[in-house]
């Protein structure tokens, strides 16, 4: 059965492993994370022709980004599907509603600023579109983070009730 996706990006999801298993010296630290012996973890990011077809199971992944505390191929993965991966916010309570809310606003407008800069000419080059992208990015972060502050400061108030 042919792919769905062009072979640049499943050797961009093996790049992608290789870098977790740097974030553990190499595949010899990364084995003692999870249930894959060294050989087999270098062979799930060996881009040789041999090792073409061979990826990393998703238990082993899990263990691995848990590990490391990044998804640095979960969200290369996501990316290439279209979605944001976007890290839950650390903190509770109304001070922590509050700060996410301050730093939503405050996002929001620099990211309104770049864009009315950016169309002063008529149009939006390459280094303004990626510079508005990195802020849209922030906000939707941002933004995610006022979310779950809100839901956990709401259930946290209704197990007070």
């Amino acid at each position: 059965m042919a792919r769905r996706l062009p072979n640049q990006t499943y050797g961009l999801f093996k790049a992608r492993f290789d870098q977790l298993l740097d974030r553990f010296g190499g595949s010899t630290g990364a084995a003692g994370y999870t249930r894959l012996s060294q050989p087999d973890l270098s062979r799930c990011a060996s881009t040789s022709e041999h090792n073409a077809d061979r990826f990393v199971a998703i238990d082993v992944l899990a263990d691995l980004e848990d590990a490391a505390g990044d998804p640095v191929v979960s969200r290369e993965l996501c990316a290439r599907l279209g979605f944001l991966v976007v890290p839950l916010p650390k903190g509770e309570g109304p001070a922590q509603v509050l700060k996410a809310s301050g730093r939503s606003a405050s996002e929001m407008g620099k990211l309104m600023v770049e864009v009315g800069a950016a169309l002063a000419d008529g149009r939006i080059d390459l280094r303004e579109a990626n510079a508005i992208l990195k802020g849209v990015n922030q906000v939707m972060i941002d933004l995610a983070h006022l979310a779950e502050s809100v839901r956990q400061e709401a259930f946290r108030e209704e197990e007070r009730s």
